[in-house]
């Protein structure tokens, strides 16, 4: 269910249409894709201390 969230949400899409309006979109982009990693970070993270 995660993984279709996030191929669905607008920085998947973008990767089929390069041509759309580059500059915001990459920084919307990376700004997701680093929420999204802290994100399985803090969940691995939590998941090693809950099995310690």
């Amino acid at each position: 269910m995660l993984v279709a969230q996030l191929t669905t949400t607008q920085p998947g899409r973008r990767f089929f249409h390069p041509g759309d309006d580059g500059g915001s979109m990459s920084e919307k982009e990376l700004f997701g894709l680093l929420l999204v990693a802290i994100a399985i970070l803090m969940a691995v993270t939590g998941f090693v201390l809950v099995l310690n």
